[in-house]
């Protein structure tokens, strides 16, 4: 994944997961993770559109923001899921569904 000159990007990250892992104390794994790919892709949207001087602009760049958020949403889950595989006893052995980063 792209480095971010973002200090505390880990430690968000790591808040979000243990977030998820708490809400899966009460719904199945993939009710919290639609929730959070639905706040996530909220979020994103909100974030561009507010870098935008108006509606317009957001409009005239809608095809590059979808490319661009498309792009890097699946180069994060191709990275994930080659972790998941190579490491999936580890993950799944001492804690069986818990998610770490």
């Amino acid at each position: 994944m792209t480095e971010f000159n973002d200090t505390s990007f880990d430690e968000r990250v790591a808040a979000n997961v243990n977030l998820f892992n708490e809400q899966r104390n009460s719904v199945p794994p993939h009710n919290v993770a639609a929730s959070a790919a639905f706040a996530a892709a909220r979020y994103t949207v909100w974030a561009t559109a507010a870098q935008m001087a108006s509606g317009s602009d957001l409009a005239a760049r809608r095809q590059e923001a979808l490319d661009t958020f498309a792009n890097g949403y699946r180069q994060m889950l191709e990275e994930h899921l080659d972790d998941f595989i190579a490491n999936y006893n580890t993950y799944f052995q001492p804690q069986p569904g818990v998610i770490t980063r």
